[in-house]
Formats: C-alpha cells, sequence, structure tokens
C-alpha cells in the first residue's frame, strides 16, 4: 500500500510500530521491495525504514490519535457515544475539510485516506 504513495522525487524515512521479535527481518524485506519497485536500487528516495516504540515518539503518538479518530469515525458515522472523540472526529474534519468515511483523492498531499475494502 506504501507504494502507491511514494513520489520518486521526495526522500523518505518510514517509521513502523514495533510488534515482534523477528520485525527486522520483514522491515528490511519491506525496504527492498519497495525500493525495488521504484528502481531505487542505491536507497536515495527511501534512505530509512526502521521499527521503533511508537509510545517514545510524539508525533507517532499523533499519527495514532489521527488514525483512531478515523476509525471512530467510520464506526460511528452518525457519532458514537464519546463525546471527546467525537469533537476530536469534528475538529479534525474541520481543520481538513474533509470527509474522514471516504477515500481522499490519490493526489491529496497534507491529509490522505485511503478505505480499502476487500473482496466480498
Amino acid at each position: 500500500m506504501l507504494e502507491w504513495f511514494i513520489d520518486p522525487v521526495n526522500r523518505y524515512h518510514i517509521y513502523l510500530d514495533m510488534k515482534d521479535t523477528q520485525g527486522y527481518l520483514k522491515v528490511k524485506k519491506l525496504h527492498d521491495v519497495l525500493c525495488n519497485s521504484k528502481h531505487d536500487f542505491n536507497k536515495n528516495i527511501i534512505e530509512n525504514i526502521q521499527e521503533v516504540r511508537s509510545h517514545e515518539i510524539n508525533i507517532l503518538q499523533l499519527t495514532d490519535l489521527l488514525i483512531g479518530a478515523i476509525s471512530y469515525s467510520n464506526r460511528y458515522p452518525q457519532g458514537g457515544k464519546s463525546p471527546a472523540k467525537q469533537n476530536i472526529v469534528n475538529f479534525i474534519k474541520n481543520i481538513t475539510a474533509t470527509s474522514l468515511n471516504r477515500s481522499t483523492s490519490i493526489g491529496a498531499r497534507k491529509f490522505n485516506i485511503f478505505c480499502w475494502e476487500g473482496h466480498k
């Protein structure tokens, strides 16, 4: 899924939340696959992919908050029972002028949502 969002004119450092003890091998494979798909054999576009402990990195905690709000909005499209969560959803909707319940255009740069639906 990351492949679609990688623009070869930019440089990327990708941080993934640490999940298991075998993560290093999976991260290395992901780095190789993404670089190969962009013909980035010298790793100039995707400079780094690494596992981190997200609870130790403020920007990733903010990312978790945004993902949580988008998930909440999709789980309760008419509004859920948590006023605090609904306030965060409404705040994000207002500042982005974006619906959190459908994919943004592929060209959206500042705030991008990709809603995936599996085969039924």
